[in-house]
């Protein structure tokens, strides 16, 4: 079986996250198994009018009454994906992340979860309400972050907005530059994307990276590091995993300054940007990535 994608969609409540899930169920073969993920504070989220729970082949879980992203419950949630990829096997899983979620945290779950096959972040989504963001931002942190961590951002609503979406497109462009952002009613989207993965020959791989399919195995590893790095030390951070299929996020200098870093097969995009943070933080894909490595040689290049 090969390496299972993770898909996350994040945004503040009311934005239209749970439309975004059935779009995205609706996107894939109809003979995909699937296993959607609902974190919401409060009553179950499984049984919301907007979503059919009758597709075949398709698995609904609900964790209530708080975040999966919290400190006290990730040990619970390693469990249950764990549970989840042992039992229902799926080759999809969708996780609609409560509205206040710390976006970066679920590519640390992913990138120490033990599941086999394991488990990659393939995509993040981030729904945003046309008429409500800018103050649902200004009371919210997290609402920022969730943007500045999207691959692809949704500016949802747009028919009920009076005036121009400009303003908020141009923000959301300061924000992430890399976000591909789309204007959507109802959250309709035409294409589920796809992880950009290399086509890789078997006799290219070394004997003990060679999986059945062919291409070596999808490490996901999260950089989240409050140390910083001198502008050169992070150039040879970045060249050290030349060979990574993604690399999102900020990095923050020791000069004080912060670029946004955007790397895709190969292809390095590195952009100044003012600071929300003191921290560090950057979502990697790669073939065989492994945490430990990826702390390991940030480490070793701190001063």
């Amino acid at each position: 079986m090969n390496d299972i994608p993770f898909y996350l969609v994040t945004g503040f409540l009311g934005s239209g996250k749970t439309t975004l899930l059935q779009r995205l169920i609706d996107l894939l073969p109809p003979d995909r198994r699937i296993t959607v993920i609902q974190n919401e504070f409060g009553e179950s989220m499984v049984e919301s009018p907007e979503l059919d729970p009758s597709r075949s082949g398709m698995q609904m879980v609900d964790i209530n009454h708080g975040s999966a992203f919290c400190v006290c419950l990730l040990s619970d949630f390693h469990r249950r994906l764990g549970e989840i990829v042992k039992v229902h096997r799926p080759e999809v899983i969708i996780m609609e992340a409560t509205g206040l979620a710390d976006p970066i945290a679920v590519g640390q779950i992913i990138a120490r979860a033990e599941t086999h096959p394991p488990l990659y972040l393939a995509h993040v989504y981030t729904v945003v309400e046309a008429s409500g963001y800018f103050q649902a931002e200004s009371l919210f942190r997290r609402v920022r972050h969730q943007v500045e961590i999207a691959d692809t951002v949704l500016i949802n609503k747009v028919d009920l907005l009076e005036g121009e979406t400009e303003p908020l497109r141009q923000h959301l462009r300061t924000c992430n530059p890399h976000a591909n952002v789309l204007e959507t009613r109802h959250c309709l989207i035409e294409a589920l994307p796809a992880l950009p993965v290399p086509n890789v020959q078997s006799s290219d791989l070394a004997d003990q990276d060679r999986p059945p399919g062919g291409r070596p195995a999808v490490g996901t590893a999260v950089l989240r590091q409050t140390r910083s790095l001198s502008r050169q030390a992070m150039h040879q951070f970045l060249d050290h995993f030349s060979d990574a299929y993604r690399i999102k996020g900020v990095g923050v200098l020791d000069d004080g300054s912060g670029i946004r870093v955007q790397q895709s097969l190969g292809q390095l995009d590195i952009r100044e940007t003012e600071l929300s943070r003191n921290t560090t933080e950057l979502v990697m894909l790669g073939p065989s990535l492994t945490q430990s490595k990826v702390d390991q040689v940030y480490l070793s290049l701190c001063d």
